[in-house]
């Protein structure tokens, strides 16, 4: 009967919802073969120009993303996915004697 007071009180508008926190996830792991997908479609029409750029996709890829994700951290305090979903970083300080020094996520 845990479940009980969690439905007498009311909603933490500061803390996403369970399908904030997957979309954002989906969306991170999509991009990567969306990417891939638009590339190899240019790809056919433009092979001289395109086809080294998608041989080395893997690469390319992992260096665009760490610039767009280090720019959105700097920027806004969260990922690329995370803002588009209007999620936020914050530290989580100790609480009543807990060890756990990490990461919280919150709404905008």
């Amino acid at each position: 009967m845990e479940f009980l007071p969690t439905l007498l009180n009311p909603l933490d508008e500061s803390k996403p919802s369970l399908f904030e926190l997957l979309s954002e996830q989906q969306l991170s792991a999509l991009i990567p073969p969306s990417l891939r997908y638009l590339l190899a479609v240019a790809t056919h029409r433009y092979p001289r120009y395109l086809l080294r750029i998608l041989n080395n996709y893997d690469e390319l890829y992992a260096l665009l993303s760490l610039v767009v994700e280090r720019y959105y951290l700097q920027t806004f305090g969260g990922g690329f996915t995370e803002n588009f979903y209007g999620l936020k970083r914050e530290k989580v300080l100790r609480l009543r004697g807990e060890r756990f020094h990490g990461l919280r996520w919150a709404c905008r």
